[in-house]
């Protein structure tokens, strides 16, 4: 395995509301797509990081079987108007966090405040 190589797997629905799932998935997949643009950067592809989707793995067990050090995990709260995005970059050999973010964002601003045209 390289040091180059990344997983994203599915983010979890932290929301009271399990229709909100397609939210998180969609998240996800851009995610993936954004990240498979850095030429340096091998993403595993979302039919492979997907089928970890609800499972209960650890981190390196996932990145093993996926052939890649570090794994980009995270969640979604959807309440209201309201969304907060939590992600965090793990590197799997060793399962530690090298990098953690939340954003919280009213869903009217979601459009202009981060997705890139």
């Amino acid at each position: 395995m390289t040091s180059n190589t990344i997983a994203v797997i599915p983010f979890v629905n932290r929301s009271p509301d399990p229709d909100n799932e397609y939210f998180c998935d969609g998240i996800t997949e851009e995610i993936i797509n954004a990240l498979a643009r850095i030429e340096q950067l091998k993403v595993t592809s979302r039919t492979s990081s997907f089928q970890f989707k609800g499972q209960a793995m650890a981190v390196k067990d996932i990145a093993q079987q996926l052939g890649v050090e570090v794994i980009l995990e995270g969640s979604i709260r959807l309440s209201g108007r309201k969304v907060r995005i939590m992600a965090q970059l793990v590197q799997a050999g060793e399962d530690f966090h090298f990098w953690s973010e939340t954003w919280a964002r009213q869903l009217s601003n979601w459009r202009s405040t981060w997705v890139q045209k």
